[in-house]
Order: C-alpha cells, then sequence, then structure tokens
C-alpha cells in the first residue's frame, strides 16, 4: 500500500493517465497534482481553478487533462509533454477558445463531474443547476450540446465503453441513459430513493451501476434498463463507483469511511477496506487493473494492489 501526502484539504477527484504511470488528484486546495507513481512524489502541480477542484478526467490519447471545479468552469490541460517527459516542468493551461478563455465558463454555478469518451472526441460535463453539456471536439471548434432533463445538480457521468452511451445521475434520484452521438435522452432510470452520487459502466457496456445516498449499490441491465440486484453494506452515503478492469468485481466508496469490492457473480463482498483516511470521495482503476487508488477527506490518497481482492 502506497500512501500519497501533499494536499492541504480534501481529495475530491483522482484519474490515471492512460499509460497508468501517473495520477492526478484534484481537491478541496483547489489545486491539481500530477503524481509520478513510481517514486510516490509529486511531479507537477496544477493551479487556476479559484474553487475546489471536483472532477478530472484524462483523455484516452493522454493529451488532455479535464478539470471541473465549483468556481464554474472546465478546463482543459496540455499534459502529453509533461507526461513524456519527467524533468520538464513547465506547463500552460491549454484552453479550447481563444484569447485564454476555458472550455467553458460560468456552467451552472459548478462543475460537479466530467467524463471523456473511449475515443477521445467527446466530454461531457454536469453541473450543480442540474445541467449537463455535450462537447464534441471538431476540425473548427468545440460543439456543446445541451442535456436537459435533470431537475437538480448532475453529480455522476460516464460513457460506456463500447461509445454508445453516456449515463448521468443526480440529486433528482435519478439516472438517465443518453445516445453518446446525438446527446437524446434514451431512457430513464428510476429507484434511488436518495440523491445519487455516482456511476459506472462495466467493461462490457452490458451493466450500469449506481449509488448515493440511499447507501444501495444498484446494478441495471442496459439493454432493457431494467434493475438487476442491489448492494447493501454501506452505513451512509456511497460516493463513488469502479469496475475492476475484468468486470468481475465493482469498488465502491463512502462517507462511512470504508472502500468494498463487490463479487458480481455472487452479489457478496469480497473485502472491506478502511486505511483511517476519513471520508472516501473517490476511486479510481489502474488501466493495468492491477491497482486502485482512493482519496478521503484526511486530504491522503491510499494507493493498493487489487489482487488482494480479485
Amino acid at each position: 500500500m502506497l500512501t500519497l501526502r501533499g494536499h492541504l484539504g480534501p481529495v475530491r477527484a483522482l484519474a490515471y493517465s492512460p499509460d497508468g504511470r501517473v495520477l492526478a488528484s484534484g481537491s478541496d486546495d483547489r489545486t491539481i497534482k500530477l503524481w509520478n507513481l513510481a517514486t510516490g512524489q509529486v511531479r507537477h502541480g496544477l493551479a487556476g481553478h479559484e474553487a475546489e477542484v471536483r472532477a478530472l478526467a484524462f483523455s484516452p490519447d493522454a493529451r488532455r487533462l479535464a478539470s471541473g471545479s465549483w468556481d464554474g468552469t472546465l478546463r482543459l490541460w496540455k499534459v502529453r509533454k509533461l507526461l513524456q517527459n519527467l524533468g520538464d516542468r513547465s506547463l500552460r493551461n491549454w484552453l479550447v477558445e481563444s484569447r485564454g478563455r476555458p472550455l467553458g465558463e460560468n456552467l451552472g454555478g459548478g462543475v460537479w463531474c466530467v467524463a471523456f469518451a473511449p475515443d477521445g472526441r467527446s466530454l461531457a460535463a454536469g453541473c450543480t443547476d442540474g445541467t449537463a453539456q455535450l462537447w464534441h471536439f471538431t476540425a473548427d471548434e468545440p460543439m456543446c450540446l445541451p442535456l436537459a432533463g435533470h431537475r437538480w445538480p448532475v453529480s455522476a457521468l460516464a460513457f460506456a465503453p463500447n461509445g454508445k452511451w453516456l449515463a448521468s445521475a443526480g440529486h433528482d434520484r435519478t439516472v438517465r441513459l443518453w445516445d453518446a452521438s446525438l446527446g437524446r435522452e434514451r431512457a430513464v432510470l428510476t429507484g434511488h430513493t436518495d440523491w445519487v452520487r455516482t456511476a459506472a459502466f462495466a467493461p462490457d457496456s452490458r451493466a450500469l451501476a449506481s449509488a448515493g445516498d440511499d447507501c444501495i449499490v444498484r446494478l441495471w441491465d442496459v439493454a432493457d434498463c431494467t434493475a438487476r440486484v442491489g448492494l447493501a453494506g454501506h452505513t451512509n452515503a456511497v460516493c463513488h463507483l469502479v469496475f475492476s478492469a475484468n468486470g468481475r468485481s465493482l469498488i465502491s466508496a463512502g462517507i462511512d469511511e470504508t472502500v468494498r469490492v463487490w463479487d458480481l457473480a455472487t452479489g457478496r463482498e469480497r473485502a472491506v477496506f478502511n486505511w483511517g483516511i476519513g471520508r472516501v470521495h473517490c476511486l479510481a482503476v489502474a488501466p493495468d487493473g492491477m491497482t486502485a487508488a482512493a482519496g478521503g477527506s484526511n486530504n491522503e490518497v491510499v494507493i493498493w494492489d487489487l489482487d488482494i481482492a480479485e
């Protein structure tokens, strides 16, 4: 187990680089840190947001890092050369629009979540006013499609690995499926009895998991949009979900300060972790599926071997 220390506030967002060598973390201290996982040290710190950083996502080609903040901005950082050169400490904020403006400004009072499409050509952002935006990158300029449907904050977004669907989840207790290219709503999944904070697709895109303040992890069949099963174990709100790389396990993190690994074949817990890092706000699984990371309210990030639970 490796513990990363350096943030001055709770860690709210995590993302592995596509090659698995770097972990990005975002915090209430308004900064983003890029960690060299070979050394456990901060390689670079990114500053620019004026409020807590709530969401991070690397593009699949590792050229960009998207960050969302409660300062109302969605930013893209040019990081490819930075990730390739350990000694290069130069970095400029890569802004899609001209004149140094972020990709999106004043997005509904704040950005809660971001997600890149598997092909890297689209980026979605969810906001605190209940709106979501789907950005398609073209040769000329980015095109934005609004996703209207949620009434309260959109707290989670996830693209299906097959690229066909985008899932959104919000405080209105619903999970919604969208056509990822056209931005059209396909279905509304209901059953949660409180805020939904997180959603994740299985690697085969056939199942979708969601969870939130009702403490129940729900699994949905994507083909017919029906509920499969509910997983109970957390004693407080579930903040984040990620599937293992092989799709056999689901990992959940919550305000009850635990991380739980679920066997999806049986619906039972494989392992429960409590590392003393406080409320666990975020999770990430390495691209090779061997390790995972969790960020806590005590400002620390824990990285552990998934084969313990697999």
